[in-house]
């Protein structure tokens, strides 16, 4: 990166340019979860070791919290990140491929304090199921983070059931309001680049910017370019409003 990019880059969140209409419009859901978690006295980002992200859709949000961490650390940190294929399609597969995601888990986060990051539960169905194969990967400890849900029902059921079972934490930022958010991130795959293959797979590994005729290269990387300068515009914003209103006391 020359001094112009970076002048660029400093510029764009200086002022919270975004290229992708999914950040642009989605801001406000982040403030709104991350207002969640400064009230809370129990949720403390930077302790988590090991990140996994609960579905395609999943994606974006946890990559947003993963920046937040490490600039709000005072120490280097780099929590380690998967990204999980979850969803009905864990909930469809066969008990063999659901036993392979446990010892996948089991060799990447036994022992770690680990945080569960999606963007949206319904009935909480499938971050249950999630939920179940996280503990039997034995981490130290889990909680759950949700960008959204459907409601607060759904949200104390939730939070119960991960307490009573698990002794997990729960956390949701917006209870949704509008069709509108959930449409928006039910196509974030296209702008992520990434989708779940036909066939279960651990990784969400299918790539939707195959080059060809009529996406090139250079337009397929700079989609994936565009949307990752968002997180770091977004992750620059949060972690600044949160040190302004620890100063504010």
């Amino acid at each position: 990166m020359n001094s112009i990019e970076r002048k660029e880059g400093r510029e764009r969140i200086e002022n919270r340019e975004y290229n992708t209409e999914l950040i642009k419009n989605s801001e406000r859901l982040f403030i709104e979860l991350f207002s969640q978690i400064e009230k809370t006295d129990f949720f403390n980002l930077t302790d988590y070791e090991t990140l996994i992200s609960d579905d395609v859709s999943g994606r974006v949000p946890t990559l947003v919290v993963r920046k937040v961490m490490k600039k709000l650390s005072n120490e280097p940190i780099s929590p380690d990140t998967y990204f999980i294929s979850g969803g009905l399609q864990l909930d469809n597969t066969n008990k063999e491929k659901r036993e392979e995601v446990v010892e996948f888990l089991k060799s990447r986060c036994q022992s770690d304090d680990v945080l569960i990051v999606t963007e949206y539960i319904e009935t909480g169905r499938s971050i249950k199921k999630m939920a179940n194969l996280v503990d039997k990967a034995k981490p130290d400890t889990f909680d759950v983070i949700s960008l959204m849900i459907e409601n607060l029902s759904t949200s104390n059921k939730l939070r119960e059931y991960l307490s009573k079972n698990f002794k997990s934490k729960f956390l949701n930022g917006s209870v949704r309001k509008n069709k509108e958010d959930l449409k928006l991130w039910s196509k974030s795959g296209l702008i992520t680049g990434v989708a779940k293959s036909e066939e279960y797979e651990i990784y969400p590994s299918k790539k939707i910017y195959e080059v060809s005729d009529e996406v090139t290269e250079s337009k397929a990387k700079e989609k994936v370019r565009n949307i990752r300068q968002d997180i770091d515009v977004l992750s620059s914003f949060l972690v600044k409003s949160i040190e302004q209103d620890k100063m504010n006391g």
